[in-house]
């Protein structure tokens, strides 16, 4: 399942309380660090991060039921965890970020040469993707030994 929600829909779940509106734009603060994420390819990181973690844990525990990774609440606790990391991100952003440098962001973002930036990321995420993951496997196996055979 994907985020597949607008920018105000996404902060309706990340927050419960409306952002203090700024004058020059009409939109919140919370709002442009959403629009500046989804620039980014944040919220298109997240979901592709969260496919491959879901992808890794159905082949790590393989042993489980696909029943179990097919049912509702297995979904929602994924759904969860995006939701969160965007929570998480939104947040710290929120609080670093003066209002002048978010605009400059967003704008850049907005712009041919920012446009270009992004593309150039998007291009190369896969691959940070790929080599989070299997750095990831392979630390879990490592753990998994040292845990079964640490003290042999």
């Amino acid at each position: 399942m994907k985020l597949n929600l607008s920018i105000p829909a996404l902060l309706g779940f990340v927050f419960l309380v409306p952002g203090v509106a700024v004058a020059d734009t009409g939109k919140s603060k919370q709002d442009r660090v959403l629009e500046y994420l989804d620039y980014i390819g944040v919220i298109e990181s997240i979901e592709l991060s969260t496919e491959t973690m879901r992808m890794d844990y159905r082949e790590y525990y393989a042993f489980v039921a696909d029943s179990f990774w097919e049912d509702p609440r297995v979904e929602a606790a994924f759904d969860n965890y995006k939701v969160s990391l965007l929570r998480g991100y939104t947040e710290a952003l929120t609080e670093e970020l003066s209002d002048e440098e978010l605009d400059f962001l967003v704008e850049f973002y907005a712009s041919e040469e920012g446009k270009r930036v992004i593309a150039i990321g998007r291009r190369l995420d896969p691959l940070m993707v790929a080599a989070n993951s299997e750095a990831g496997s392979v630390f879990a196996d490592e753990l998994n030994y040292l845990m079964e055979y640490g003290d042999e």
